[in-house]
């Protein structure tokens, strides 16, 4: 017992201390769309809804609701949530080194591996990245789900039984990677726990895997989180994510360089060389795996959790995305499997005094490889401290990364250091030219700048990307007002309203036209803007245009409509009491 709490109380400080750099890091990158820009999250009221409908084309209502009861505690105070992110990912840590006590029967043998798990520099991305870190949630409910079935099956309670039915229902409903549970259980039975063996008792867990897809369906319409497939046919989906995974399995033993973008791309035939020994040494290693089970059940158990835990990322069924540092989160724990193991055997486990010598060397080898990846955790939280470190780091890893260029552009124009954005925008072109949203944004550069014949052009060039075109044809009517050309102003915005109805930037650019020929009822997009988004400053707008040309009893009339939804709204305000005195 006393080994028990000194090994949870040692696995709970290091969780927290190699991540203790990253306190102070700053929303960013998904930060933004799931949490800064998502309005739900930001009244507890909206919490039921999060179980009847999607956010982003994903079902993760638990996930979502922290995300709200957070912001209710700490706002848009970025510590709150990390500290929310890394108790989850101690929690988990815990629950790792739990199971391997379960799995192994050796409480010394789980330390060393949930140590080295604790400390994995690849898990950075997944914990570090406040977005990422809430699906730590569902992988700690999933993994406990696990360890009472482990448990159950060890002691035949019931409870555990049904503990860990209730925890993968909740898993579920916070993250969608908790559908490998059903697989790691008939795992678990054809391997380790072969001889407790009832496969009766699996039925319950593809019951409610089989009940949280219907519901999945019924709220996003679809399976997977995109309506596309990801590669042409199943040969080249098993090509490429060949190709991933042996990255994947270098990234588990010498985890450097990271790269938050690794740009990987859909193979297709002819393939290469590459791409061949990829898929035969896989091919070859879940072959050997499976042929192991009977005589080495704790290996094969050990190897094959690596696939089973990351089969929902491997696109079979289209995530939208092909690689990423965040899907070896719980996959590697393979490797804390392993090390486990390494004590379990006769060579480094056994009494006598060269197996305790070799167990020492062992030891002194663990905790020299836990250091160095514990530094370079360390240091990689640092490039996550904000955009702008982030996408700079990125870049020294991968220049020609494209959606790093990007995104640092928009960082840097953000900060308004605009100087140096042009070029990182030339740069991005350059590399890839047919993408579309660097042309965009140098375009907008331009714009800014009153060089509308360049702007134009580079417009043209996005305007041919289908995601860009509504975007590009909106920037191309802006040049149009600019240079007083309204008639073609006017054409090109209503295509746009008649495609796009509720496009705010459309419908404002349309009121901004019609104000500036004198047109009567000019103030009508603006108020559908209001009526879209619930947004004051569209009424502003209309109340500070009607008391310009002197008409105070219509500027007195919008300010009150605004009012209505925000009567605290100091501009609004004073606009009533302005109109009030002209009349």
């Amino acid at each position: 017992m006393k080994t028990r709490v000194m090994h949870l109380s040692l696995l709970l400080i290091i969780a927290f201390a190699v991540y203790a750099n990253a306190f102070g890091n700053r929303f960013v990158w998904d930060d933004y769309v799931f949490i800064i820009d998502e309005p739900a999250i930001k009244d507890m009221h909206n919490v039921p809804r999060f179980f009847s409908e999607g956010t982003q084309n994903l079902y993760r209502p638990l996930r979502t609701t922290l995300y709200a009861v957070t912001y209710h505690f700490s706002g848009f105070n970025p510590i709150g949530y990390h500290l929310v992110g890394k108790t989850l990912n101690a929690l988990t840590v815990i629950v790792l080194y739990l199971l391997m006590v379960e799995l192994f029967a050796s409480h010394w043998a789980a330390f060393w591996g949930a140590l080295v798990f604790a400390v994995h520099p690849v898990h950075t991305e997944k914990v570090t990245l406040i977005t990422s870190t809430y699906d730590i949630l569902g992988d700690c409910l999933w993994l406990s789900a696990f360890l009472c079935f482990v448990i159950f099956r060890r002691t035949g309670g019931r409870g555990y039984f049904a503990s860990a039915l209730a925890l993968f229902g909740l898993g579920l409903l916070a993250a969608e990677n908790a559908a490998v549970l059903p697989l790691l259980v008939v795992l678990y039975d054809v391997t380790i726990g072969a001889r407790s063996r009832n496969t009766r008792q699996w039925l319950p867990f593809f019951l409610i895997l089989g009940a949280y897809l219907l519901l999945r369906t019924h709220v996003l319409g679809v399976v997977a989180r995109t309506g596309g497939v990801f590669a042409p046919d199943l040969t080249s989906t098993l090509f490429t994510m060949s190709g991933v995974v042996a990255h994947y399995f270098r990234l588990l033993f010498v985890p450097w360089p990271l790269n938050v973008v690794p740009e990987t791309v859909m193979a297709s035939a002819p393939y290469p060389a590459d791409l061949y020994a990829a898929l035969a040494g896989v091919g070859t290693a879940i072959g050997i795996a499976l042929w192991s089970m009977r005589k080495y059940p704790a290996a094969a158990f050990s190897f094959l959790w690596f696939f089973a835990v990351l089969s929902p990322n491997l696109n079979f069924i289209p995530t939208g995305t092909v690689m990423a540092e965040r899907y070896l989160y719980l996959p590697s724990a393979s490797l804390a499997f392993f090390i486990a193991l390494l004590f379990m055997r006769p060579y480094f486990g056994a009494d006598a005094p060269e197996a305790k010598r070799r167990r020492m060397a062992l030891i002194a080898v663990i905790v020299a490889v836990a250091a160095v990846f514990a530094a370079v955790a360390a240091r990689r939280n640092r490039d996550w401290r904000d955009e702008l470190a982030l996408w700079t780091s990125t870049l020294a890893v991968k220049p020609d990364s494209y959606i790093a260029k990007t995104n640092l552009a928009a960082e840097l124009w953000r900060l308004e250091q605009f100087d140096a954005v042009e070029p990182v925008l030339r740069s991005a072109i350059a590399s890839n030219p047919g993408r579309g949203d660097a042309q965009l944004m140098l375009g907008e550069r331009y714009l800014t700048r009153g060089k509308y014949e360049e702007a134009e052009m580079l417009f043209h060039q996005s305007e041919a990307v289908p995601h860009l075109n509504s975007k590009a044809l909106l920037n191309i009517a802006v040049i149009r007002l600019h240079q007083k050309r309204h008639a073609e102003a006017e054409r090109i915005l209503a295509a746009l309203l008649e495609k796009y109805p509720d496009s705010t930037l459309a419908l404002n650019n349309f009121g901004y036209l019609l104000h500036e020929q004198g047109r009567r009822g000019w103030w009508v997009p603006y108020l559908r803007i209001h009526r879209i988004t619930g947004d004051p400053a569209p009424i502003v707008t209309v109340a500070e245009g009607f008391l310009g040309e002197g008409d105070a009893r219509m500027a007195e009339k919008f300010a009150r409509i605004g009012l209505s939804a925000a009567p605290e709204h100091k501009r609004l305000r004073e606009l009533v009491s302005a109109a009030a005195a002209k009349k």
